[in-house]
């Protein structure tokens, strides 16, 4: 599978407390002084964060082997509900919280505290039977919004037409950060064409990719 880096994006955990907190400082004191004992954390979201909040869970549970930390991926958007649903304690995201998100956690007397994890970039990946290697923005525009379908509607760096083959482009699911993150620098903010086929995972993405000749599909890459 060939693959090409274009954005930087940002991995960002997000936690919420109530707006009103008491006895914050000797809460914190307590807890650093019993850090792991009986504790239980439960992560969700973003499945671009997720390999890098996975090592860093099993170094926690390694020096705290009395915690209990889960970490589930699923997309920014599930941890971010999540989080609204108190079914999660962080939230992995790899997108800052829109409008809406904000103002729920703020109607249910919620403050959040963000903290960037890492970096990654985002990346577009094709079919390696595919001689296209290079795509330019505005290229990938006309493929996810359906203006063109078959990779002979376009021309490689030098000026030659690509493959007669059809194009069948891979993306994220709406809950994914990554998702709207594409749809926003690449797309410009338009719509998908309907035959865009959304799968629920990065990895869903490279072995469909990998395995579909004339595929195209976009991956986050720590």
């Amino acid at each position: 599978m060939k693959k090409t880096i274009l954005w930087a994006s940002l991995g960002l955990m997000i936690a919420c407390g109530p707006s009103d907190s008491t006895n914050s400082a000797e809460s914190s004191t307590s807890s650093s002084s019993s850090a792991g004992k009986g504790l239980n954390i439960t992560i969700k979201g973003s499945d671009t964060v997720l390999p890098v909040s996975q090592k860093e869970r099993n170094r926690f549970m390694e020096l705290n082997p009395e915690a209990n930390v889960q970490v589930v991926g699923g997309g920014s958007g599930v941890g971010i509900a999540a989080l609204i649903n108190n079914t999660t304690d962080i939230a992995m995201v790899s997108r800052d919280l829109n409008y809406q998100e904000k103002n729920s956690l703020a109607l249910l007397g919620k403050t959040t505290e963000r903290v960037v994890l890492a970096y990654d970039a985002l990346a577009v990946v094709v079919n390696p039977n595919n001689p296209m290697q290079q795509l330019s923005i505005k290229q990938l525009e006309l493929i996810y919004t359906g203006k063109v379908q078959n990779w002979n509607e376009l021309e490689d760096a030098d000026g030659n037409p690509g493959p007669d083959m059809t194009i069948i482009p891979y993306s994220r699911e709406t809950s994914s950060g990554t998702y709207e993150y594409f749809k926003e620098v690449a797309m410009h903010d338009r719509e998908y064409a309907p035959n865009v086929l959304k799968v629920p995972s990065t990895q869903s993405i490279v072995t469909s990719v990998g395995e579909t000749e004339g595929a195209i599909g976009y991956i986050g890459v720590a």
